[in-house]
């Protein structure tokens, strides 16, 4: 590579980022509506982040997101951040917040301090690992009913195995999940009726990815389009439920949408994309219909932001 090639290449580097994720950006622009009409799109806000503490019940956290929604509190990355280095609100500066937004993204799943360290890293913030690990225990520390919930439904999916037929579940009152072995699957009653499936489970002793052996449930899946033994621990599965929470959310919201002259022409992760007529309907209308939470989703603070526009982007 010619040292001017070297230099355009760092030039692109330094002012845009990586070249393929520029590149991925310039690709969305390409999608564009029909002549005379508009696309508006609608995404969740921190769903991830907001259906795992209704799941376990963190209620304090639950209530910071409604605070935020009702402009009645700061936003979560910097609570968290408060909460890890346990000092007043008013002291958290810009890289404070970072701390609480890279905790937020890489330790609700059990994430440890390795995964902290990773996910730091991606964000252009540099960790001590001594510090990464404080700061995973301090997030353990504020969240104790995830940390719990992490467990309980590791629990309940090995007892699940290790009697075939009888229900086990977890969660407050009215969200719990529900696990039960059928034949050769394991069987996850979310919230919203619909069951996740696992085929072939059995406990196992497995390696943790933090290097600790335990028994585990271990089932059949793909992995690089082959059929191969997984293994799991209790944030992974956490991981599915709550993922698969936020699919029946925005599953809900699609068909709210269509049902009220919102096409849906694509939905990506937790945003769904409606091609209308120009001058019908509004953003807000569309985020109204996409938070229209259903019986089994009482209490989840659901919000949504959106745009209107001739071109598809982020």
């Amino acid at each position: 590579m010619n040292s001017e090639v070297t230099e355009k290449r760092f030039l692109i580097d330094a002012l845009y980022g990586s070249p393929l994720s520029v590149l991925s950006d310039c690709i969305r622009g390409f999608l564009i509506s029909a002549p005379g009409f508009d696309l508006i799109a609608c995404d969740y806000s921190n769903i991830e982040g907001r259906v795992l503490a209704w799941l376990s019940g963190e209620t304090w956290k639950t209530k910071a997101f409604e605070d935020f929604d009702n402009s009645k509190g700061p936003d979560l990355y910097k609570i968290s951040a408060q909460r890890i280095f346990n000092c007043e609100l008013s002291q958290i500066d810009d890289a404070k917040r970072l701390v609480g937004k890279v905790a937020e993204l890489a330790l609700g799943y059990q994430g440890g301090k390795n995964a902290f360290a990773k996910m730091a890293k991606n964000h252009g913030l540099k960790i001590k690992e001594s510090e990464a690990n404080k700061i995973k225990e301090a997030w353990r520390e504020a969240h104790k009913k995830i940390v719990n919930y992490w467990y309980e439904v590791e629990d309940c999916s090995i007892k699940a195995i290790e009697t075939p037929g009888k229900i086990y579940f977890t969660g407050p009152r009215g969200r719990e999940v529900k696990f039960k072995k059928v034949g050769s699957f394991l069987l996850c009653k979310l919230p919203s009726g619909r069951a996740l499936t696992y085929p072939y489970p059995k406990i196992e002793k497995i390696i943790t990815p933090w290097g600790q052996e335990k028994d585990a449930m271990t089932y059949m899946g793909i992995t690089n389009n082959q059929w191969c033994k997984q293994n799991s621990y209790g944030g992974l599965l956490v991981e599915n439920i709550t993922q698969a929470v936020a699919r029946d959310l925005l599953a809900e919201g699609i068909v709210n949408c269509e049902t009220n002259n919102y096409p849906i022409v694509m939905h990506v992760h937790d945003e769904c994309v409606s091609e209308v007529p120009e001058g019908f309907g509004s953003i807000e209308e569309m985020i109204k219909l996409m938070c229209r939470k259903p019986k089994w989703a009482d209490g989840l603070p659901l919000v949504a932001q959106g745009w209107r526009g001739k071109r598809y982007k982020k």
